[in-house]
């Protein structure tokens, strides 16, 4: 499922509706609400997440969650455009294992990419303190 999927379950669940009872209030079809709770399809726009928030009158908190989980489910290039050619081989096994990564997988990846966040910081700080000096 998607983190989309999954947060929008979750808020319908916690206003106790049901599916049809939530469609009804977002002028959607009940099939198309559990298609997207499957994660089986995803909202081509904003119009549900703008419906849900508007139907069951979400705090600021919830509107928010509800819309970075859009973000976050949507594709995304991968590799992006401009890197470097020896990392295309990393990136398609790491597009080949994601879906059967476990949270103890992503919590290990999460830990080893903040090490190499805080070591590319550390390296682009004295150029950061060097150009604020010159300015």
């Amino acid at each position: 499922m998607t983190p989309f999927a999954v947060q929008l379950r979750a808020i319908r669940t916690t206003f106790g509706l049901a599916q049809g009872e939530f469609a009804r209030r977002v002028g959607f079809r009940q099939n198309y609400i559990s298609a997207v709770e499957c994660g089986a399809k995803l909202p081509k726009d904003n119009s549900l997440v703008d419906r849900t928030i508007a139907a069951l009158e979400l705090d600021t908190a919830s509107a928010q969650a509800l819309r970075e989980a859009l973000q976050l489910s949507r594709p995304h290039d991968f590799p992006q455009q401009g890197t470097p050619a020896f990392a295309y081989a990393l990136c398609a096994r790491f597009f080949r294992m994601t879906p059967k990564f476990t949270q103890g997988d992503v919590k290990a990846l999460q830990e080893f990419l903040n090490v190499i966040d805080r070591t590319q910081r550390s390296t682009d700080l004295p150029e950061t303190q060097s150009a604020q000096k010159a300015a």
